[in-house]
C-alpha cells in the first residue's frame, strides 16, 4: 500500500508481467490465423481462375462483364488478405524478439551476470574487453609459434633419403604381386631362347 502511494516509486514495466509461455501462446494463435488467411487466398485464386474460364467460354457479353467484375472483387479481397499477412508477420516477429530478450534476461539473472554488469562502469567494461582481445591475440600467436617449433622438432629425426633395403623389399613385393606371365605355346619353359622339340612322327 505504501509503495503505491510513494510518488518516487518506479512503475513496473507491463512487459515484465508477460511470461514466455504467454508469448508462445500468442505466437501460436497468430500462426494459425496466418495459415487460415493463406487458405482464403488460395481459395480466392481458384475462384478467379474459374471466373476467367466461365467468362472466356460465355457467348453473352453480360456474363463476361459479370465474371470480370467478380475477378476484380476477388483481387481486392486478395490484396486485403495480403496486408493481413504482412501484419501477422510483423506481430510474430515482435513476439519472437520479445521472447528471445526475456529468455536471455532470465539467464543473466539466474547466473548473476546482470548484477555484475549493472555495477560495472562503461569505461571499465571497454578496457576489460580490450584486454581480453589483446590477450587472445597474444595467445594465438604463441600457440602458432609453439606449433611450428614442435613440427620442426618432430621432422628433424626423419631423414628424407630412402633406405635401400626398404626400397629393395618394396620392389620385390611389387614384383610378387604381379600375376605370372602365361607361356607362349610351342616355347619351352626356358623362355624364348630354348630350342623347339621336333614333332612326333605319325
Amino acid at each position: 500500500m505504501l509503495d503505491k502511494l510513494n510518488p518516487f516509486r518506479k512503475s513496473k514495466n507491463p512487459l515484465d508481467q508477460l511470461g514466455v509461455d504467454e508469448l508462445r501462446a500468442a505466437r501460436f494463435k497468430l500462426e494459425k490465423s496466418r495459415e487460415r488467411t493463406l487458405e482464403q487466398i488460395r481459395e480466392l485464386e481458384d475462384r478467379k481462375g474459374v471466373f476467367f474460364e466461365e467468362g472466356a467460354q460465355a457467348p453473352d457479353s453480360r456474363i463476361r462483364l459479370d465474371r470480370a467484375r467478380r475477378i476484380k472483387e476477388a483481387e481486392e479481397q486478395v490484396h486485403h488478405l495480403d496486408q493481413q499477412l504482412v501484419f501477422f508477420g510483423k506481430q510474430i516477429q515482435i513476439i519472437n524478439r520479445l521472447a528471445f530478450l526475456k529468455q536471455n534476461r532470465q539467464q543473466m539473472i539466474d547466473l548473476g551476470i546482470d548484477k555484475v554488469l549493472g555495477k560495472m562502469d562503461s569505461g571499465e567494461l571497454r578496457g576489460y574487453v580490450d584486454d581480453i582481445s589483446l590477450s587472445g591475440a597474444v595467445n594465438s600467436e604463441r600457440l602458432e609459434e609453439l606449433t611450428s617449433l614442435l613440427e620442426e622438432a618432430l621432422g628433424a629425426g626423419i631423414t628424407s633419403g630412402e633406405d635401400p633395403e626398404i626400397a629393395r623389399l618394396l620392389e620385390e613385393m611389387e614384383r610378387a604381386s604381379m600375376p605370372a606371365m602365361p607361356t607362349i605355346s610351342g616355347e619351352s619353359a626356358s623362355g624364348e631362347g630354348g630350342e623347339q622339340e621336333p614333332p612326333l612322327s605319325a
